[in-house]
């Protein structure tokens, strides 16, 4: 008896926690129904999105990148793309789900990427940072050059300041990337910069006619290579002037893996890059008499020289990154009988995107003269070389 009662009192008790249950939740209680399913029915999962958590692009150079669409169920299917910089398209995975992204960043910073796929079963949706480095002008003068720091002359004042206008003036170029002040430099073989006290904020260098005699492979490209360095992650364009593109295709050429990383393009003026006669480096040493300026035993002369290890390397240069060549045809005043300064078969490379010549001197390619009133070609010439288009010119 005493059991029969024990079992009554449990399941009187189980039932007022059930009436409990109901009562706190304010809902009558509903029957479980487990709905029909069809036999060889099944769940439907939203597509998986594969995507690395960041990547790392330079400014104005194309951006690529891919995704990848798992266990999809629809053929084609379409994934949307925002890379954060308010451009978004809408693209087709491929075979295996492969997505190729590409894309051109105008600014620089980081920027959020956005994938979406969406299928049967629903919408993923991955992300990522893009972290996007500055895109820099570097400009690199030529032999005894000098700029008189802070007012500047001679090479700030010609290259610089005509060019820098034009390209963010440019309407091509302002719609793949965005320049200002900031992202223009100048390399100084001396090391030396302003103190920014003239408002350069340190960029222009001063040094003086004698700092570009030391070796081309044991002082500048070292130097050069530091500089760009400095200036932290993305691939830069260097504009340089005469000896200026041999220490950049000799910098470029000695570490084709280095150069890959760092250098965008490189545009030169009326650089001596198939090397200097003898005939032209005896006139250089001559005109050194009674100067600074590099003259006899100097290592900057003797590595110019046609057939020196320094040249037969930077030959070699334009196989690794994109170089625009210029030549400047003009007569050379005062060059002792030698028109001109820089022969048009010593300005190219093999591999070249472009070789241009104009009809300056050697001295005042980068001038605004009466008969070059603005100099739209070879600022137009600089363009082609950051945009890395050969066509470019009109």
């Amino acid at each position: 008896m005493d059991t029969r009662l024990r079992a009554a009192a449990a399941t009187i008790a189980t039932f007022a926690v059930l009436l409990a249950a109901v009562a706190c939740s304010g809902r009558e209680p509903v029957p479980a129904v487990l709905a029909p399913v069809s036999p060889g029915t099944a769940v439907v999962p939203p597509p998986s999105v594969a995507l690395a958590p960041s990547f790392r692009a330079d400014q104005g150079l194309s951006f690529e990148a891919r995704a990848a669409i798992h266990d999809r169920r629809e053929p084609d299917l379409a994934v949307t793309v925002d890379y954060g910089d308010g451009v978004s398209e809408t693209l087709l995975a491929g075979p295996g789900g492969a997505v190729a992204l590409e894309h051109r960043y105008r600014g620089h910073g980081d920027f959020p990427l956005t994938v979406r796929a969406a299928g049967p079963g629903g919408e993923t949706v991955a992300t990522a940072t893009v972290t996007v480095a500055p895109r820099h002008v570097v400009f690199v003068q030529g032999l005894n050059s000098e700029s008189n720091c802070p007012g500047g002359r001679r090479f700030l004042d010609r290259a610089p300041e005509w060019i820098a206008p034009y390209l963010e003036g440019d309407a091509e170029l302002a719609a793949t990337m965005q320049l200002d002040d900031s992202s223009y430099l100048y390399f100084s073989y001396s090391g030396a910069y302003c103190d920014g006290s003239d408002g350069t904020r340190g960029a222009a260098p001063d040094y003086d006619a004698g700092d570009t005699c030391g070796s081309i492979d044991g002082r500048a490209a070292p130097r050069l290579r530091a500089f760009i360095d400095g200036l932290g992650p993305g691939r830069v364009t260097i504009v340089a002037h005469s000896m200026g593109g041999i220490v950049s295709a000799y910098t470029i050429a000695a570490d084709p893996a280095w150069a890959l990383d760092r250098i965008a393009s490189v545009v030169t003026f009326d650089s001596p890059l198939g090397g200097v006669d003898p005939a032209r480096t005896t006139v250089l040493a001559m005109l050194a008499v009674r100067s600074d300026r590099c003259g006899w035993g100097s290592d900057a002369i003797d590595q110019l020289k046609d057939g020196s290890s320094v040249i037969d390397q930077a030959r070699r240069a334009a196989l690794v990154v994109p170089f625009y060549t210029l030549d400047g045809s003009g007569d050379e005043p005062g060059a002792l009988g030698l028109a001109e300064a820089v022969k048009g078969g010593e300005t190219t490379l093999p591999g070249e995107r472009l070789h241009w010549q104009v009809s300056e001197a050697h001295s005042e390619i980068w001038n605004r003269t009466p008969s070059s009133p603005a100099g739209p070609d070879k600022r137009r010439f600089v363009v082609c070389a950051l945009l890395d288009d050969a066509r470019c010119l009109p």
